[in-house]
């Protein structure tokens, strides 16, 4: 991820969620929920970039990638409040996508940016033209929640919290209450229950879809 915008709007959630269906309606039509396993965020817990690459690839799976990026953490790259990769499209033949080892250790935050960074693959793959460009990475969040993403979106947004601290450290283009709409609305779309929607979400996820319902 990279940038600085912040979207608030529920309107331009609607909106974009109509244009979405209208570029995508085939994966309109096949659509399936994603569900991270708790074998999923263990593998992401160990820091190591085999694992890294195995979760990615279960993620690319379902978005019907051809190709996985080749992903791993790197030392160098430092990120903004939202941002916590970046993806360098078919590279020698093949994208990839590096990950600050500020991450390593944060399973329900890596979830979300692998979910983000590879579905800047996906939407790159489809030559899909993002309206304008400072609607790229935003656009990219809720496109990531459009394809069945929404589970390692939510628990993805809180990345640092304490019983000890009054303040959280959240992650991502659209705002928590945003990012909950959005999922609430795809889920909505395809007839999901409360039940459902809550299925495979972290605590602080339950939460934030209680306290944005």
């Amino acid at each position: 991820m990279a940038g600085i915008v912040r979207w608030t709007n529920k309107g331009w959630v609607d909106q974009k969620l109509a244009m979405l269906t209208r570029r995508m309606m085939d994966k309109f039509a096949c659509w399936s929920v994603f569900d991270p396993m708790p074998s999923f965020y263990e593998a992401l817990a160990g820091g190591e970039d085999d694992d890294l690459q195995a979760c990615a690839g279960k993620i690319a799976r379902h978005l019907g990638l051809s190709c996985d990026p080749k992903l791993s953490y790197e030392f160098t790259i430092k990120m903004g409040r939202e941002s916590a990769g970046d993806i360098r499209y078919e590279h020698i033949g093949r994208s990839e996508i590096r990950i600050p080892l500020d991450y390593v250790g944060k399973p329900m935050a890596l979830g979300g940016i692998l979910s983000h960074e590879l579905t800047h693959e996906f939407l790159f793959a489809r030559r899909f033209a993002f309206p304008t460009a400072e609607e790229m990475e935003p656009l990219t969040d809720l496109a990531a929640i459009y394809l069945g993403l929404g589970r390692t979106m939510l628990n993805g947004i809180i990345t640092d919290s304490s019983p000890d601290v009054s303040e959280v450290t959240t992650l991502g283009y659209l705002e928590p209450a945003v990012k909950v709409y959005a999922y609430r609305a795809v889920g909505a779309s395809h007839g999901l229950d409360e039940a459902t929607l809550r299925r495979g979400l972290s605590r602080d996820a339950i939460q934030l879809l209680e306290e944005h319902s």
